[in-house]
């Protein structure tokens, strides 16, 4: 599939959140991050029926990965890239910018966790 689009034509841009349903901001103050491990990942079957859909309708798209997941469960990403698909992120957990400096340490550590995953 040609990702740019000619003269005329529309371009659409699909970008996909992957987090699991304990990363959800409803349950921001009551899951914490430090206990995310103890919590069972519900993830790998969503993504992969995400990926068939896409590759069924011959689609493209973007996944916004957790650095935690990709540390975590470095397979979701190498399951995501391995169906062509591009990863980016926004960061390693949720809510963990409270400084640039803070910024700066968690979109490092989450490049090193999404590059070593895929």
């Amino acid at each position: 599939m040609d990702n740019i689009a000619g003269p005329g034509s529309a371009r659409h841009v699909l970008t996909i959140s992957v987090e699991d349903y304990f990363h959800s901001g409803s349950l921001h103050g009551v899951v914490a991050v430090k206990h995310w491990t103890r919590i069972e990942s519900r993830l790998e079957k969503s993504i992969q029926q995400t990926i068939d859909l896409l590759g069924e309708n011959q689609v493209t798209a973007t996944f916004f990965v957790l650095g935690w997941i990709g540390e975590e469960q470095p397979e979701i990403v190498k399951l995501i890239r391995s169906a062509g698909h591009e990863i980016a992120s926004r960061g390693y957990g949720k809510g963990e910018w409270r400084s640039p400096q803070a910024l700066r340490e968690s979109l490092h550590r989450t490049r090193e966790a999404l590059e070593a995953a895929g």
